[in-house]
């Protein structure tokens, strides 16, 4: 739930965000610009900035929550063994520099161990995780606008908008793929605990 209400927060936040380019293209195209304009435009990026802030970390711990446990219930399946024990699942990412990397290859075993029911071959470095993939390139790439808009400060006047547009879009594309993600491997997990033998095997 909290990765739908960042998406729909996102949503927004884009409209806001394409109302401040359209205005802006206005101005350069010589229209004229009322004050009342640019206060809803910027109450409304203020409201869209709070709720992005006050859901943002929340979803974090949520996330970091459900990776652990989902990690964790690998003990009950198949081998009931993994790489890395659960709570390196959190660690993972609040080490700098490691967190540029081992978040997805946590998520990738949780998913490849899951979707295999934790059978006794190791899942292979080559399977291919398409989806997990782009989900963690457009996770890294979505921080690229943001460095750029601070870079900038307000010297980039239209850019600053477009950089502020493309980091949302960006993060909505992450929050999309997140989504599936987790639906994914909850899927799998309930399909293994909820076959007989593994239930025994859990018990």
């Amino acid at each position: 739930m909290c990765l739908v209400a960042i998406l729909l927060i996102l949503a927004a936040a884009m409209t806001v965000s394409v109302s401040w380019l359209t205005l802006m293209h206005q101005a350069a195209s010589g229209a004229t610009i009322t004050k009342d304009q640019v206060t809803v435009r910027e109450s409304a990026t203020g409201v869209t900035s709070l709720l992005y802030q006050l859901v943002f970390w929340p979803t974090g711990i949520v996330w970091l929550v459900w990776v652990y446990k989902s990690y964790a219930n690998l003990n009950h399946l198949g081998t009931r063994q993994t790489r890395r024990p659960p709570h390196w699942t959190v660690f993972a990412w609040l080490i700098p520099f490691l967190n540029l990397i081992e978040p997805y290859r946590v998520v990738r075993e949780l998913w490849l161990r899951s979707a295999g029911l934790n059978a006794t071959r190791e899942p292979d470095s080559g399977e291919r995780t398409p989806r997990i993939t782009v989900w963690w390139a457009l996770f890294l790439i979505s921080g690229l606008p943001a460095l750029a808009v601070r870079f900038l400060g307000r010297r980039g006047g239209t850019a600053i908008v477009e950089l502020i547009l493309a980091n949302q879009i960006l993060e909505a594309g992450t929050a999309i793929l997140a989504i599936l993600i987790v639906r994914k491997i909850a899927s799998f997990q309930h399909h293994a605990l909820a076959r007989p033998d593994l239930a025994e095997a859990a018990s």
